[in-house]
């Protein structure tokens, strides 16, 4: 792993929430990503794992939205 200054700040189910710098916003993404597919295939490989990861300047610019909680309702059903 790179020597860096990520801080983990929140942990809610399956996010992570990370204060970075933006010189580490590709990097972190990458290997947050390897790293949570990783662990999954690690421990359930018959699974098919995904992950998305997103970065903004607050958390709270990607807050779901009514939409989106409508359009994942509409998916499960």
């Amino acid at each position: 792993m790179i020597e860096n200054d990520w801080r983990v700040v929140h942990l809610v189910h399956d996010s992570i929430i990370l204060e970075i710098e933006d010189r580490w916003v590709s990097e972190c993404t990458k290997q947050i990503a390897e790293t949570m597919i990783g662990m999954g295939n690690r421990y359930f490989p018959e699974v098919k794992w995904a992950c998305e990861v997103e970065s903004a300047d607050r958390w709270y610019e990607k807050r779901p939205t009514e939409d989106d909680f409508n359009n994942y309702l509409a998916k499960e059903l």
